[in-house]
């Protein structure tokens, strides 16, 4: 398992995730962003996470 830290280049693509969006749920806009950097992603917010990235490949638990 990583930790991704929420700050520099990351904290930026997440606020620019929420506003493209229009949400507000940081740890769902870090956890998509650690996804998009290869991460695995396992997860019981499928939605939520849905509606900010439809195209992630998520494992639901």
């Amino acid at each position: 398992m990583d930790l991704m830290a929420l700050e520099g280049p990351d904290a930026t693509a997440v606020g620019l995730l929420l506003a493209c969006s229009g949400t507000a749920d940081v740890v769902d806009a870090h956890v998509v962003c650690a996804q998009r950097a290869g991460q695995t992603v396992m997860t019981s917010d499928a939605a939520d996470l849905r509606r900010l990235a439809p195209e992630l490949r998520l494992v639901a638990l």
